[in-house]
This record gives structure tokens, sequence and C-alpha cells, in this order.
């Protein structure tokens, strides 16, 4: 079905990611379900319509497959929901080992996929308006994952999801499908949950030397010259 549309859905594989060892048990449950190789948090889903009002917001997607696009005429394709490489992430073709959480390891040899990963893509057809979705994960809406409550807001009286973004991500989905692009955006829900997003290095560096190492110091001495030349005269 989705062969013309150039979608590879992979259900012969299972997206995974190195086991994340810690010395300590973290009393948030997401850093602990987070240890488990095929459990994604993500807060990042690429550069679509659908996906763009979700930046910075959480997601639990579990289990995930890989899903794949390939050029093909008279289609616009764009791939979403990138996997971080960062624990090291894969196709895992030994799905009951993962599912079971038994030891795994990267086997490009035996079938396994190597990174970049996408778990999601996004389909229009230049004739006749005809759209697609996909998304390689199906528990990602349901109950179970969409009822979970964020604990910190909670306890503020705030009835906010700790994983806004699952619900959004199919909302906006579906209005996308339906061409009623006006209505995709952040749900109310949503917008009780902090969005503090990622710095980036760049901005990181430009924090970290343009204003501790050059803009503090420099104002201190700009302020000594300012003193000096007043008492001076």
């Amino acid at each position: 079905a989705l062969k013309d549309w150039g979608v590879t859905v992979r259900t012969d594989l299972l997206i995974v990611h190195d086991p994340i060892a810690t010395s300590a048990a973290s009393n948030d449950f997401v850093d602990e379900a987070r240890k488990n190789p095929i459990v994604f948090v993500l807060n990042h889903y690429g550069d679509h319509l659908i996906t763009k009002p979700l930046v910075s917001l959480d997601s639990a997607l579990v289990p995930l497959v890989p899903v794949l696009t390939a050029p093909m005429p008279g289609y616009q394709s764009t791939a979403i929901v990138p996997i971080p490489e960062a624990p090291r992430s894969w196709g895992e073709h030994n799905v009951e080992a993962a599912l079971n959480n038994d030891p795994i390891s990267f086997k490009p040899e035996e079938g396994d996929m190597a990174p970049p990963l996408f778990a999601g893509a996004v389909v229009q057809s230049d004739k006749g308006g005809g759209r697609l979705v996909a998304l390689g994960s199906l528990q990602f809406i349901m109950n179970q994952l969409l009822g979970i409550r964020d604990p910190e807001l909670a306890a503020r009286g705030i009835p906010a999801a700790r994983f806004p973004a699952n619900g959004d991500l199919f909302c906006n989905s579906v209005f996308w499908l339906a061409h009623m692009e006006p209505l995709i955006a952040i749900s109310p829900e949503a917008m009780d949950v902090s969005r503090i997003g990622d710095m980036s290095d760049g901005a990181l560096r430009a924090w970290r030397v343009g204003l501790l190492i050059v803009g503090l110091p420099g104002a201190v001495i700009l302020c000594g010259l300012l003193v000096y030349f007043a008492r001076r005269d």
C-alpha cells in the first residue's frame, strides 16, 4: 500500500539504543524508563508543518520501527521523527530479544540497520492532493501513554500530560491529512508544559565567551575607566 508513495516501514526491525547504565536509581520515572534500549523519549520531530509546533515537547515512543523514504516521481516526501544517535541507536533485527530486554548489540553483518534512522514519513502527491503520514509506532497513541501525568505539575495542581507531543503529533497528522492546516497547533493542555529548548553549541559558546570571559570583565574595565576620568576631572 505504501510502495507507490516511496515509503517502506521496516516491521522486521526494531529501533533500539545502547543500554544506559547509571550507578544510582533516579527518582524520575522517565530517566529510569530511558535505560531500556527500546524506549525513546524525544522532543525533536523534524522539519514539517505537523512537527514544527512540537519542538521541545516530550513524547514517549515505544516500540519504534524504521520508516524509510525514497524519491518517487509525482510525490514530495519528508522524513520525520529523527532518532538521536547519542546514545548509539540502530535498527535491531533480533526483535524478540530486544522486546524481552535480552542483551543486544549492533551487528550489521546479521541485518541490523545503521543510523541515521527515522520513525516517520510525510508524503504529498502532486496529482489530486493525496496525502500520507506513516509513523513507525502504534502504542504511542494508546491511553497507557496519553494518560501519564507530569508529576511536578500535578504537585502544583496542574493536570498536564507528561508526554504532550504524543497526542499532538497524532492530531496534527489528522488535521494535515484532512487539509485543515489552520488547526495545526499546540493543544491547550500542552501549553502548561515547560518548553525550554536545548541551547545550540554556538549560542552556548557565545554566552560563555562573549558574556563571561569578554563581556563582564570588559564592563568592569569600562566602569573603572569612567570612574577614573570622572575623578580626574
